[in-house]
């Protein structure tokens, strides 16, 4: 009976060593399947924003024709009002942009909490 024990204890051990393995190999198809569908979603999601904007684009620009247009028949000649049109454009593209600057410049700040985190992670490390 004790050999019969030896014997079934390597077999248990043998099939638990290749339950597990099945068992991981499982896990990672998942994830990979998951990761598919997740890449998948992004880049139909892409799809519908690069179109959407695309849209957006040429409506902005039928506005912005509509609007020099409405300035015309205001009396203005329409060079004058695609000139007034522009100078707005500018005007808005100048503010856009230092808005931007002035964002990019907070993100330089928040850096600062990242080497912070980095210097406490390294504190911990020299710890152990």
């Amino acid at each position: 009976m004790s050999e019969k024990r030896e014997k079934s204890f390597p077999a248990m051990v043998a099939s638990l060593i290749e339950d597990m393995i099945a068992l991981v190999r499982g896990h990672i198809e998942l994830a990979k399947t998951e990761i598919r569908d997740a890449v998948n979603s992004v880049l139909t999601s892409t799809v519908y924003f690069i179109v959407a904007l695309m849209v957006g684009w040429f409506a902005l620009l039928f506005l912005l024709v509509a609007c020099a247009l409405g300035i015309n028949a205001a009396g203005l000649p329409l060079w004058a009002s695609f000139l007034i049109m522009t100078v707005v454009m500018g005007i808005l593209i100048g503010i856009l942009v230092w808005r931007g600057v002035r964002r990019l410049k907070k993100m330089r700040s928040s850096r600062l909490s990242f080497e912070s985190l980095n210097k406490t992670a390294e504190m911990f490390r020299d710890f152990n």
